[in-house]
This record gives C-alpha cells, sequence and structure tokens, in this order.
C-alpha cells in the first residue's frame, strides 16, 4: 500500500509514499536495516549522519560479506544460447564466482580471463566449446561454436501457467534442458516429437507470460552455475539476500562509528557483536560450504583445464 498525508489548513496532499507492505516490514528490508543502524549509533540525526551515509555503509558490508565465502544464499544457475562463430556473451547479471558449466550437457573447463586469452591467442579456432571464462558481466568461451543453438516455434498459444509447451518440432533439442521464449526462461524435464514436457515456467528470475503462436522457441545449450554479486539496496523496500540482516546492522555501524561519529569504543562493541553475527551466519551455511559446489562422485565427473584443450 502506499500513504499520504493531507493538510487541513490548505486542503492539499503531500505525494504518496512508497510501498509499504501490508505484512509488515521485513527485517532484511533496507528501510529496517537502516533503522537498526541508528539504533545502534545512538539515533543520530539526519544531519550528524545522512541516510544516504548509512545505505552506502550498508551496501559495502553487504558486498563484503558476498565475498567472505562461498553462501548458498547468493548460488545461482544460469543460461544462454550460442551463436555461430561468437565468443563473448552478454550476461544478466554480475558473477563474483564461477563454479562450473556444462555446453549442450558436455562439462566445460572453469578458466579466469589470462588463461581465456592464452588460449585465444592467435587463433580463430571454432568448434565445440571447452572452455568458459566469465568477466564483468560476460561469458567467454573457446572454442567459438561451430553452430547456433537449436531453435523452432510454437504450435499454439502458450499460457502463462502450461507446463507442456507445444511446438512444431524438437529435433536437435536436449532430452532435458532449457529454453528461452522471448524474455522468459523455462526448463522441461522430457521431450517427445513435439512437445517439451515437465516445464518450469519464470526460470532464473525471469517472469511466466503468455507467448503468441509461431513464437521463436531457442535452446539455452550454455548452463553454468555460479556465485553472483549481491545488488545495492535502494529503495526502502529493496531486501537482502543475507539470511541475517542484523549481520549488515552490525557490520554498517561498526564502519560508521569510527568513520563519521569517530568514537572508538562504539566501534570496538560493535565489532565485536558483528564477528559473532557472522559467525552464527558461517553457521548456519556450514554444511553446504564443507561439501562444496563442485563435490564430485565419479572420476568421469572431473574437468581440468590441463586436459581439454
Amino acid at each position: 500500500g502506499f500513504i499520504r498525508f493531507y493538510n487541513s489548513q490548505i486542503t492539499t496532499y503531500s505525494s504518496y509514499s512508497d510501498a509499504i507492505p501490508y505484512a509488515g516490514m521485513s527485517k532484511r528490508y533496507l528501510a529496517e536495516i537502516r533503522k537498526k543502524v541508528r539504533n545502534l549509533l545512538g539515533s543520530p540525526t539526519e544531519e550528524v549522519i545522512s541516510d544516504d551515509t548509512i545505505d552506502e555503509a550498508i551496501n559495502i558490508k553487504q558486498t563484503e560479506v558476498a565475498h567472505e565465502r562461498l553462501w548458498t544464499f547468493y548460488e545461482i544457475t544460469r543460461s544462454f544460447s550460442s551463436v555461430a562463430n561468437q565468443y563473448e556473451y552478454s550476461l544478466s547479471t554480475n558473477v563474483y564466482k564461477l563454479y562450473g558449466g556444462k555446453y549442450d550437457s558436455q562439462p566445460l573447463a572453469p578458466i579466469d580471463l589470462h588463461r581465456w586469452n592464452s588460449l585465444r591467442w592467435d587463433s580463430d579456432i571454432t568448434g565445440d566449446p571447452t572452455h568458459l571464462a566469465i568477466w564483468r558481466n560476460r561469458a567467454l568461451v573457446y572454442p567459438y561454436p561451430s553452430s547456433s543453438a537449436s531453435a523452432t516455434t510454437l504450435n499454439g498459444v502458450l499460457t502463462a501457467t502450461a507446463t507442456t509447451i507445444t511446438v512444431v518440432s524438437t529435433s536437435n533439442f536436449r532430452t532435458q534442458g532449457r529454453i528461452i521464449i522471448e524474455s522468459e526462461v523455462i526448463s522441461y524435464t522430457g521431450i517427445s516429437s513435439t512437445t517439451f514436457t515437465g516445464c518450469t515456467r519464470g526460470e532464473e528470475g525471469t517472469t511466466a507470460a503468455t507467448h503468441a503462436d509461431t513464437t521463436t522457441v531457442t535452446e539455452r545449450d550454455f548452463i553454468y552455475h555460479g556465485q553472483e554479486d549481491p545488488s545495492d539496496l535502494v529503495d526502502d523496500t529493496d531486501e537482502t539476500a543475507i539470511p541475517d540482516s542484523l549481520v549488515l546492522a552490525y557490520g554498517a555501524g561498526m564502519d560508521l562509528a569510527i568513520g563519521e561519529l569517530e568514537n572508538e569504543t562504539l566501534h570496538d562493541r560493535l565489532s565485536l557483536k558483528y564477528d559473532k553475527a557472522l559467525k552464527r551466519l558461517k553457521a548456519t551455511n556450514e554444511r553446504k560450504d564443507k561439501s562444496g559446489f563442485l563435490r564430485v562422485k565419479d572420476s568421469s565427473e572431473v574437468v581440468s583445464d590441463y586436459g581439454v584443450y
């Protein structure tokens, strides 16, 4: 909902507020974290520490926490479609750490930009990609794909809730994988000659939508797994992915206590609280972190950059 104030003296209304959830404010909303930081700092006025300064400290701390280790709540699976002879692809998210990927069901060796440049040096080799690098919202593959991802068209209107998708032909599509229709990414678990079945709509943060007959359906033959960088919290109702928002409140308060208030005693006290909160957060993610995102179950699953050329 939204609120506005009415001035009975001059009979005018103020502008509407930002969106306010009917169920109340989540503890992970920016507005609530900011309020907690102000309380920790002794409720300084806007003139002493502005909301913008607090928000900046919260966002800096959120990025620091994200880079602390491999967190389950920042883990993502994304995909894109190959284009013949194209080695660079724009991504919709900023990947901080690449765990691994596949091209047309075949494992790819994750490499850094320096290694990718070495492989590509003075060479325009095409074929089935074997290596994947991600750098500044771009995916870089080597060798260049010799063909584009498979494509077909819808055979009939597709509603936003349908879990079976009828197309002209599924020839050359994998038996399970991902497709994209306009801007919606969809995963599927089976196919017939003219249908994708077991579909999960609106994957990868996209929105399930209705699509017209004859709309193009394209395979997402590159699928990669990684950890994304968090988006800055800007609006009051922007929500952090970090399950325990106290980590951000203590961390931002700790930095502001020394940086803005020059209060070492308060800084030290909040630093202890921050360390305890971060330790508690790590404990809740301990099992996933120990098992590893790329835990190998069979020797055939191992893909090394030193053995794939």
